[in-house]
């Protein structure tokens, strides 16, 4: 935490000193840059910030900005550093309140010397956290704390908790009204054939022969609605997940003004195709017993009268 000023503005903000190298690595803020450069190396005087923080103290490429805070023997400490790069993130705290500096300028600030206060650590693979986690805390003694990103952002995982239930809900209220029309569906072709059944069972078919009958038509009906879905679906997901939607305009605004990214992103999984077209397939293989309880109750000589 410190004061950056600029002119007669004076503001609180966050001053985090990166490595530009290796926090490419881990973050993608340098993809983010709208005017200006990334920092080139670990010893630059340029600083980052944020459109907000540009735009709220009326700054620009070149503009030298006075950053001033405590460094480790609780002494006030100041460094000039010129704009080299305006970006957005997409985060209210990072481009509101937050200026980039090398780790370099960083040491010199805070007289730290070498010391590192934060280390981020991306992981490819999920399912390795836990396993890192401890043998990180094993191999590391001292007053260091190693977390999840769970740990250090709780609300962000309650959003996302929040998000995931309020997704599960439309999916399974979607569902069940694709089940019901489907559902309506059978009703009707069984009512429209009645004649046609009462026929049959004039010559001899029985009930339970034509209730199998409807039986196979359904799952064909379901087996083959499925494949189409599903084959139809994956080419556009698929595309979706390796070009997310940047959003923009007012939509744009509402999400950045949350703390999240103006994007939306998609990954391609296949348990949604399987619960989906599962949830689909299992209600209505049991709303179907109803309309083939009818054909079961169907009586001849109304069948054949029915046109």
């Amino acid at each position: 935490g410190g004061l950056i000023s600029f002119g007669e503005q004076t503001r609180g903000a966050q001053i985090i000193g990166i490595d530009p190298k290796n926090e490419q690595k881990v973050t993608n803020f340098h993809q983010k840059i709208k005017t200006g450069k990334f920092l080139e190396n670990d010893t630059t005087s340029a600083c980052l910030i944020g459109d907000e923080l540009a735009e709220k103290m009326k700054m620009e490429i070149g503009d030298t900005l006075v950053i001033m805070s405590y460094d480790r023997y609780g002494t006030i400490s100041a460094t000039l550093s010129p704009v080299g790069g305006i970006l957005n993130i997409g985060d209210l705290q990072l481009d509101g309140f937050t200026v980039f500096i090398s780790i370099g300028e960083a040491e010199m600030l805070t007289s730290l010397n070498g010391k590192i206060s934060e280390i981020a650590i991306n992981i490819e693979d999920e399912s390795q956290i836990n396993d890192i986690v401890s043998e990180l805390k094993s191999k590391v003694s001292g007053n260091y704390d190693i977390a999840k990103w769970e740990k250090i952002s709780p609300e962000a995982l309650q959003m996302i908790a929040m998000d995931k239930a309020s997704g599960i809900f439309s999916m399974m209220l979607l569902l069940l009204i694709v089940g019901f029309g489907i559902l309506n569906t059978i009703y009707m072709s069984i009512m429209e054939r009645t004649h046609e059944f009462g026929i049959l069972q004039a010559i001899g078919v029985y009930r339970i022969s034509l209730a199998s009958l409807v039986f196979v038509e359904i799952i064909m009906l379901l087996g083959i609605s499925g494949f189409i879905s599903t084959v139809g679906s994956i080419p556009a997901l698929l595309y979706l997940a390796h070009n997310p939607i940047e959003l923009s305009g007012n939509m744009a605004k509402v999400y950045e003004d949350m703390g999240f990214a103006a994007v939306w992103y998609f990954r391609y999984s296949m348990s949604p195709f399987l619960m989906a077209n599962g949830f689909v397939i299992g209600s209505s293989l049991i709303l179907s017993i109803f309309p083939l309880l009818k054909i079961q109750k169907m009586k001849v000589v109304e069948a054949l009268r029915n046109v």
